[in-house]
């Protein structure tokens, strides 16, 4: 993932940095599958249908970017940010970021003509966000962009960094894979300590 673009978004107010909240990201992962999982129900208007697909991709988009530690200042940021988020394809992104487009239409101007093509398209793609982003979640180390934010303590500290005499020294507590559950889980862990980024050394479990 681009770490160097995020932080550029950041740089223009786009983005603000926020620690990943664990209850928060398993939330929005929770409402957004349910409400894609809803949006396939045939028996609902197309404009429902749309209206729980493009809130689905929504909250997936935004659970992706709460996972890497930054926060949007506005809402369209989440698509446009996938491309580093999730490595996902412009050709994906631009589709959600119509339906966004669309969606301010309808709840702005009260004006809509929903395509059932555009539909589709946007249920696919957002199933696609959902796939990448429970990969994402099953690596058991917390985002990389996050750790390196030196002297940030993230999910109860998870991971903190110190910086010393112009070298990183990375200390951080990860979650043992077997325990894991969402990206997030508690009770078991094991340590590794980064010295300049360029190796580790496994210290406990317990």
């Amino acid at each position: 993932m681009s770490k160097r673009q995020l932080d550029n978004l950041v740089t223009t107010g786009a983005l603000k940095v926020e620690a990943p909240s664990a209850p928060e990201i398993e939330g929005l992962i929770r409402s957004g599958e349910a409400r894609l999982h809803d949006a396939g129900n045939e028996s609902l208007s197309i404009e429902s249908r749309f209206d729980l697909a493009y809130n689905a991709a929504h909250a997936l988009s935004l659970a992706a970017l709460r996972w890497h530690g930054y926060r949007p200042d506005k809402r369209y940021i989440v698509f446009q940010a996938l491309a580093h988020t999730l490595a996902l394809p412009a050709s994906q992104w631009r589709v959600l970021e119509s339906a966004h487009r669309l969606r301010n239409t309808v709840e702005y101007e009260g004006l809509a003509n929903v395509d059932k093509e555009l539909l589709d398209a946007v249920m696919r793609v957002t199933g696609e966000v959902a796939k990448r982003l429970r990969a994402l979640a099953a690596n058991p180390q917390v985002s990389a962009p996050a750790q390196k934010r030196l002297g940030v303590r993230l999910l109860r500290g998870v991971a903190v960094g110190i910086q010393k005499r112009r070298r990183d020294f990375l200390v951080e507590r990860h979650l043992n894979p077997e325990r894991f559950a969402m990206g997030f889980a508690l009770p078991k862990f094991w340590w590794r300590i980064v010295i300049g980024h360029r190796g580790h050394l496994s210290l406990c479990g317990f």
